[in-house]
């Protein structure tokens, strides 16, 4: 007696081999799931840290006199990278982390320069001064404890 593999019993065979492992993978692949997280799915990505926001900041500027002829101020703070007057008249420079501003002419409260800045969400970290106050015409030294005031802004 001779025997012969017919397709039918090669189905027959595989068909039981399929119903042994198909519950076996499925017990592996819900087991999977479980042991991969808390089940809930994640749709978002983490956050970004939080990145630096370069750009300019003011410096603004208040006096109480009108007859102001020439105003020194200084700013100290973490990296500035230039520095630029406003419509005033005056000269500015940049070194060793403190910009010295000097305007001149006719003078008024507002903003007086821009400081561009690598971070502009640190603005608490600059600390603006008024350093000297002078009279137009005269040039005669200001009382500085009259309510001269200078701070840097967003």
């Amino acid at each position: 007696m001779t025997y012969t593999c017919t397709p039918s019993r090669r189905l027959a065979s595989s068909d039981h081999t399929i119903r042994i492992l198909r519950p076996l993978v499925l017990l592996l692949i819900v087991l999977l799931a479980t042991a991969c997280g808390s089940g809930e799915l994640v749709t978002s990505r983490a956050p970004e840290p939080d990145r630096p926001t370069p750009g300019w900041l003011s410096l603004d500027l208040t006096t109480p006199r009108a007859d102001d002829g020439a105003v020194q101020l200084s700013v100290a703070g973490p990296a500035m990278d230039s520095l630029q007057l406003s419509s005033t008249g005056g000269f500015a420079s940049l070194s060793s982390g403190i910009a010295r501003i000097l305007i001149t002419g006719r003078i008024a409260s507002g903003i007086v320069a821009r400081i561009w800045v690598p971070d502009t969400r640190k603005v608490s970290l600059y600390v603006a001064t008024v350093d000297e106050a002078a009279a137009r015409g005269t040039y005669q030294l200001q009382e500085l404890g009259q309510g001269y005031a200078a701070r840097v802004t967003r």
